[in-house]
């Protein structure tokens, strides 16, 4: 584990009325990204580890960067990369308009505006996370991610706050832990997780071509390119949106072919459907088929239930990782 003291360098940049600190902070994240005041943004560059810590101080968000020694370039790269993470630059303002009048995402310009998705750091770290939701629920695909996190990857701890964060692994950590892989509760998946290792560490693997990797097809690849490219522009078509797409939106309990799912929501959603998919897991709590489309139907649909849920994750993580540990 790496200790850090005190950060390197501190800045601030202006809130904005179309941004919703907490609730971008908290979306998908865990106890290692969010404990409910902060949000924790670990940084890698070539062999030097650190973090950025984020906080809402008055009308501006402050940024702390913390590192195992003073680097310019590293501070460069931090800032960088906390900008795209956590979307402090992006506007959405043309989507919240979009879905004013949806049926399932009409919450976020209602009660939700200012939400932006909180991307990842590299098309592996992407691929890592749609893995773990290959026929998976939430619970268990975030499960193994934590795992993931907590038996393989590398840990710091910001002595300031007394806060540690367990970065995903690298696919050179993969390789050299994959005994450990069985302690992440990954399943048939370690073989898939492994063989990608292997390429990333091998040659450079274009997003493009992640359908090419075995194990991985549409979905998982979408996924990928979704979380860490902020490629809005696909739809990641699964069994779950199979059957609610047509539930949800014409109230027909059919399910139907991916085709007909990415007409859809290119038609509606166009250029913003890959984060219309990611919204909608999080504003239906990514619950079960069954459990959503009962809350559909008694339009009872709560973001924010007192279980693990695309929101709350970072107030259960914890409780995950103490169980395995």
């Amino acid at each position: 584990m790496i200790i850090l003291e005190e950060p390197i360098y501190e800045t601030s940049v202006p809130t904005r009325n179309d941004y919703n600190f907490k609730l971008t902070a908290s979306l998908y994240a865990t106890h290692w990204d969010y404990d409910g005041e902060r949000a924790y943004v670990p940084i890698r560059k070539g062999d030097i580890l650190g973090a950025a810590v984020l906080m809402l101080v008055k009308d501006n968000i402050h940024i702390e960067i913390f590192s195992e020694r003073r680097d310019d370039e590293f501070t460069e790269e931090a800032l960088r990369v906390t900008d795209y993470v956590m979307a402090l630059g992006e506007d959405l303002r043309e989507f919240y308009d979009l879905v004013r009048d949806d049926p399932l995402l009409a919450i976020i310009n209602r009660d939700l505006r200012g939400l932006h998705m909180r991307a990842m750091q590299s098309i592996w770290e992407g691929l890592l996370v749609g893995i773990c939701q290959q026929n998976a629920s939430f619970r268990q695909g975030w499960l193994m991610v934590t795992l993931l996190r907590r038996v393989l990857g590398s840990e710091v701890l910001l002595k300031k706050y007394r806060h540690k964060i367990a970065l995903l692994p690298t696919p050179s950590e993969v390789i050299a832990r994959k005994d450990l892989l069985r302690g992440a509760r990954v399943g048939y998946r370690a073989s898939t997780i492994l063989e990608c290792a292997r390429r990333f560490s091998r040659e450079s693997i274009e997003p493009e071509r992640l359908e090419e990797l075995r194990g991985i097809g549409q979905y998982t690849a979408r996924i990928a390119r979704i979380l860490a490219l902020r490629k809005y522009d696909e739809f990641p078509v699964d069994r779950w949106f199979a059957r609610l797409i047509p539930n949800a939106y014409f109230d027909v309990d059919e399910t139907w072919p991916i085709e007909k799912v990415e007409k859809f929501a290119r038609e509606r959603w166009g250029k913003y459907m890959g984060l219309a998919a990611i919204f909608i897991t999080a504003v239906t709590a990514a619950e079960t088929i069954g459990d959503t489309l009962k809350r559909i139907h008694a339009k009872n649909i709560n973001p924010f239930p007192n279980k693990p849920s695309p929101f709350t994750l970072w107030r259960y993580a914890h409780e995950w990782v103490k169980s395995f540990a």
